[in-house]
């Protein structure tokens, strides 16, 4: 199994996920509450979507709705972390299904869309911090 670039989804993930869950902590008064959603968030958005996305790109069926699905959840950094890793293990798996050339790692028919948007992730969820932190939402 060739998992070429997957050390750039595992350096960009900590800079985007830790803004993101600073984002998340606003949503929550106790701090059970936040952690329990925060767990059970990153089991099911990291753990459980990438492989249904994916499964749904290699049935010859839902290979369509697979390809347009993927992309709504990738605001999410552990989505976009996963999804990235998978993806990248899957790209010939998912090529010979649907008889095509392989892509490269970091194209965006394989962990390219996840690295870019781990990295607009970042500089979003910083500026959202920034507005909260400043007040501007009240």
């Amino acid at each position: 199994m060739n998992i070429s670039y997957a050390w750039l989804l595992v350096l960009l993930y900590p800079i985007a996920i830790v803004p993101y869950t600073y984002v998340t902590s606003f949503f929550f008064n106790d701090e059970a509450a936040a952690q329990n959603f925060t767990i059970i968030h990153n089991f099911l958005i990291g753990g459980l979507l990438p492989i249904i996305m994916n499964v749904l790109r290699m049935v010859k069926s839902t290979k369509t709705l697979g390809d347009v699905l993927i992309w709504f959840p990738r605001f999410l950094p552990i989505y976009d972390t996963c999804n990235g890793i998978l993806t990248i293990s899957l790209k010939d798996t998912i090529a010979t299904m649907r008889k095509e050339s392989a892509p490269e790692a970091l194209s965006f028919k394989a962990a390219g869309g996840d690295v870019m948007f781990l990295c607009l992730e970042f500089v979003f969820y910083i500026v959202v911090i920034v507005i909260i932190e400043l007040g501007l939402l009240n």
